[in-house]
């Protein structure tokens, strides 16, 4: 989703975001994920100049992942809030184009270092793959030398 400067004055600083977002289309790109649900944006946004915005959101999705052990799809719901700046410095990660701000892309790049690693079905069956733990030889021999005291 993109603003533009102008949007954002007159329709958002004021009210806030209620928005909702697809981000199915960007599926296609990954594998980390099976699937996700509408995103629902809430939040401010704040002019602390007329061309460095700072957001202040609320994310809110259901992501559907694989199983770790068995690739089955395991629901996951995901929520939390960011604030961002975006100006057309350099120093921001995001930056203002041509009067116009890329929410989407914003929304996405804190999406993703929220998905786990792993996630487990239900039933999957954590035990089957768990390794022996390993004693190094080393601490072996100590472990008899304090049994012998």
């Amino acid at each position: 989703m993109i603003l533009t400067l102008e949007k954002l004055k007159t329709e958002y600083a004021n009210k806030g975001f209620d928005l909702s977002l697809d981000f199915k289309h960007r599926l296609k790109d990954q594998t980390l994920m099976y699937d996700i649900d509408l995103v629902r944006v809430t939040g401010q946004v704040q002019f602390l100049q007329s061309r460095y915005v700072h957001f202040d959101l609320n994310i809110e999705t259901t992501l559907t992942l694989p199983c770790a052990i068995t690739l089955k799809p395991v629901s996951y719901p995901l929520s939390f809030k960011i604030e961002e700046d975006v100006s057309e410095t350099s120093d921001a990660e995001y930056m203002i184009v041509e009067d116009k701000i890329n929410l989407g892309d914003i929304i996405w790049g804190a999406i993703i270092p929220m998905i786990p690693m792993q996630v487990y079905a239900e039933d999957a069956p954590r035990d089957l793959y768990e390794e022996e733990p390993k004693v190094n030889e080393v601490f072996a021999q100590l472990k008899d030398h304090f049994d012998k005291k």
